[in-house]
């Protein structure tokens, strides 16, 4: 400015004001707003219910990348300072997302989430409250198993072993197998085998092989799980805790006999009144 008019350099825009306002024509930017892109745009096809959550999150992460909004929710891309010409765009953008995620929900979720400051702080608050919900409900389970008792003993005293079959003839064939393996490793004979009344314990070749090694054979009533309690309530604890584990690493069914070994696994080193 000289003589108080202002000179032409007065009013050229400065550089750094030029690349901060590239948000403006630069897809790329992370500040950059489509024209298409409005706060009622809808990013999921099905809403947060609170019970989703593993896919839900997943559809919003990849249409967050594809708009190039995925570091506001993450955290990557923190607020600037109030005083940098960055700010307003920024908080425009979070604004932005911040009605896009109340969008993908459920109202009485998108209500609980409604004066949230920013769109990272509904990220965190829902990861919080939906994502650790299977880890809970695992731990439940193993928390009622403990309280599960068959005379003095509860159900984590007895050690598990599985077998997978194909085919429900290949029973008898993995009995046999399994009483030599125990006999032979841990010197301990098998005294005394209990099942239902499937045909598969109690052919011929069963009944030659209890009568060879000296096993007592004791068959339960038809329809009265109760005098098989122990097998029953061990089957239960496979099954949920089986069931836990494939939902909350979201699996296939494909993988159920790895889920139940693994179920297997974790319950053998279970704390219990044995190891102590």
């Amino acid at each position: 400015m000289e003589n108080g008019i202002p000179s032409q350099s007065d009013n050229t825009p400065q550089n750094h004001g030029f690349q901060n306002n590239a948000f403006f024509s630069d897809p790329s930017h992370d500040l950059f707003l489509h024209p298409s892109d409005n706060p009622n745009n809808i990013l999921v096809c099905e809403l947060l219910n609170g019970k989703n959550y593993g896919t839900w999150k997943k559809f919003v992460e990849i249409a967050l990348i594809v708009k190039n909004k995925l570091g506001l929710v993450l955290g990557t891309y923190t607020r600037p300072d109030a005083t940098s010409p960055l700010f307003n765009q920024w908080d425009r953008c979070d604004k932005m997302v911040i009605s896009w995620l109340l969008h993908a929900a459920e109202k009485r979720i998108s209500d609980s989430i409604l004066f949230s400051s920013s769109s990272r702080q509904i990220w965190l608050d829902l990861e919080q409250r939906f994502g650790q919900s299977d880890g809970t409900r695992f731990f439940q389970v193993k928390k009622n198993l403990y309280s599960i008792s068959q005379g003095n003993h509860d159900i984590a005293a007895y050690f598990t072993w599985i077998h997978l079959m194909s085919s429900k003839s290949n029973a008898f064939p993995i009995l046999q197998s399994f009483i030599i393996f125990v006999k032979n490793q841990f010197n301990v004979s098998v005294r005394i085998i209990r099942s239902d009344t499937g045909m598969e314990f109690q052919d011929n070749t069963a009944l030659l092989f209890y009568a060879e090694h000296g096993i007592i054979h004791q068959k339960s009533c038809v329809e009265t799980p109760q005098q098989n309690g122990i097998v029953e309530r061990k089957h239960k604890h496979l099954l949920e805790v089986a069931r836990a584990l494939m939902l909350q690493a979201n699996l296939p069914q494909h993988f159920w006999g790895d889920s139940v070994l693994t179920a297997k696994y974790l319950i053998n080193r279970f704390p219990t009144p044995v190891l102590d």
